[in-house]
């Protein structure tokens, strides 16, 4: 395996488990019982502290690999049909969810709102936040190669939005679609320019490797310290909208999380022909793996897939029926964290299974 396919494959696994961790955290928002299960806010907090600016730094890895280390003639196509493409995943999501979650009828004037970018509706707004970012990729093509190669004004773009954001007097931006890129308080937004230093320094990552681990570790624990303590001391950071806090305190998680994914495809590649398993056990122990590459590389469909089926459950007061006697995963309330966990295996697993039903059927007409 060449190492441009190595850190493709490394990309799709730790995609793959941002998907998982994504749709666990949605489950949870959704059907969990925090009087009952208090732990659950927990684990909500701590995927949402993490899970955004962690696919950031991919999409910035990814915007590399795939269109900025490419010249712009053949990369444009490419760069604007993905913010294409997530606009309208962006759209499905929010219709759904005004529609299947809050049980708001069909109407020109609920579509024509989410499509014109006045209405952003909750649980779909990372997605409007990507395609707006592959936009800022499209038009800043050259800029972003000016900035990689000049790592002191990279480090200042880096910290700027960081700054800003404990500037920016957002009970006073009245434009959504101004705050779609630096916040607001009407709705639940990712500010696409305050979140952006994660998109380049995954682009940072991707063209000059991470040969330093070190380093980037330490960068990661300076910046997440403070947000760590203030957590600790009280309470998490302002989320919507962001605080410096907020921003920053992922920064150690998102390179831990990069470097394992990187090291264990490397070590897993590596081991291939020295391991010798028995060929069934070899095949169980692949299942976990291929499954969540296979998340990776079809992110969008299973987050999208996943938010339909959520809001759907949700919105029709549909929840698994339980009953004592049978087996897992039916034996599990959806409302605790191990009944959440096992019910998204099953969600995913039938997404997935969708999903190559389809591409079995579409190889076969």
């Amino acid at each position: 395996m060449s190492a441009r396919t190595a850190r493709a494959a490394g990309l799709d696994t730790l995609k793959g488990l941002l998907v998982v961790m994504m749709v666990f955290c949605h489950v949870l928002q959704f059907f969990a019982d925090t009087r009952a299960f208090p732990h659950a806010l927990i684990w909500m907090e701590s995927i949402n502290v993490l899970v955004f600016p962690c696919f950031l730094f991919v999409f910035g890895r990814t915007a590399w690999l795939a269109y900025l280390s490419k010249t712009f003639r053949v990369a444009w196509p490419r760069m604007a049909r993905q913010a294409a493409v997530l606009y309208g995943a962006f759209c499905l999501s929010g219709i759904g969810h005004r529609v299947l979650a809050e049980n708001k009828p069909l109407r020109e004037r609920t579509v024509s709102g989410i499509m014109a970018l006045r209405d952003i509706p909750g649980w779909s707004e990372f997605l409007i936040a990507f395609a707006l970012l592959s936009l800022l990729v499209l038009v800043g093509f050259k800029l972003w190669h000016w900035l990689l190669d000049r790592s002191v004004i990279l480090g200042f773009v880096c910290t700027l939005p960081i700054l800003a954001s404990a500037l920016i007097p957002y009970s006073q931006i009245g434009s959504v679609h101004l705050a779609l890129f630096i916040g607001g308080t009407q709705f639940a937004y990712f500010p696409a320019l305050l979140y952006m230093p994660y998109m380049l320094l995954g682009m940072t990552a991707q063209r000059y490797g991470m040969r330093k681990p070190l380093w980037w570790l330490l960068g990661g624990a300076l910046a997440s310290l403070p947000g760590i303590i203030a957590t600790v001391t009280e309470g998490y950071p302002s989320r919507f909208p962001p605080s410096p806090l907020w921003l920053m305190m992922p920064a150690l998680g998102v390179v831990l999380l990069s470097l394992a994914t990187d090291r264990w495809t490397r070590y897993r590649d590596a081991s291939t022909g020295r391991i010798r398993l028995h060929p069934a056990l070899r095949t169980v122990t692949r299942i976990p793996g291929l499954a969540v590459k296979h998340m990776g590389r079809h992110s969008l469909y299973y987050l999208l897939a996943s938010n339909l089926v959520i809001f759907t459950l949700h919105g029709k007061r549909i929840t698994p029926e339980l009953t004592l006697r049978s087996g897992i995963p039916w034996r599990l309330p959806i409302s605790s964290i191990p009944g959440a966990a096992v019910w998204t295996v099953v969600l995913l697993g039938c997404i997935g299974l969708t999903l190559s039903l389809a591409g079995a059927r579409k190889s076969e007409s």
